[in-house]
């Protein structure tokens, strides 16, 4: 049997600037391939949750980075995924939606079904995830529990600051100014 997997991985993917909040949400379910009928009728529950008002019928050049994070996170999680990936966009927007993302992703879990989370926030790690993986330079360096992939970052976050700290200052580069990759 085949699980229905839903994505929300850039803010804004397949959102048509031109169009309406609307028209996008219908957009959006032709490329999560529900039926027109289905999308329609999930329609009022999306906009509603979006929370964007007058503003679902205005372009989405219109909106702000967080009002596209807000109607994609509605779109994403209005067909009960089996699986749904989740890339930093939970960050965005106000603390207010934050906080009801985080509830209707704990509410996604509890259900039984899987979500899969990238993020820089460890917080959300320690606080949501059952199992981390821990990804440096394309490469799979830990996975395990929570905490111990988060203390591993931690560590290896460290270690990078230092030695970028030890290169900058022998090549006579004001450690401050050196960005940690």
């Amino acid at each position: 049997m085949v699980g229905h997997v839903s994505r929300l991985l850039t803010l804004g993917a397949g959102f048509d600037k031109e169009l309406t909040g609307r028209e996008n949400i219908l957009l959006g379910g032709a490329f999560l391939g529900l039926d027109d009928t289905v999308t329609r009728q999930l329609l009022p529950s999306i906009i509603e949750y979006a929370e964007l008002g007058e503003f679902i019928e205005a372009p989405m050049r219109t909106y702000s980075s967080g009002m596209r994070a807000r109607l994609g996170f509605a779109i994403a999680t209005s067909v009960d995924p089996d699986i749904l990936l989740l890339d930093e966009v939970l960050a965005t927007g106000d603390a207010n939606f934050r906080e009801k993302s985080k509830a209707r992703v704990i509410e996604i879990v509890g259900a039984a079904k899987a979500v899969v989370l990238v993020t820089h926030d460890m917080n959300w790690v320690t606080e949501y995830c059952n199992r981390a993986i821990l990804i440096e330079k394309g490469l799979m360096v830990m996975e395990g529990e929570p905490a111990d992939v988060v203390e591993m970052h931690r560590v290896h976050t460290e270690e990078a600051r230092v030695r970028a700290t030890e290169a900058a200052t022998k090549a006579g580069v004001d450690p401050r100014i050196v960005q940690i990759r």
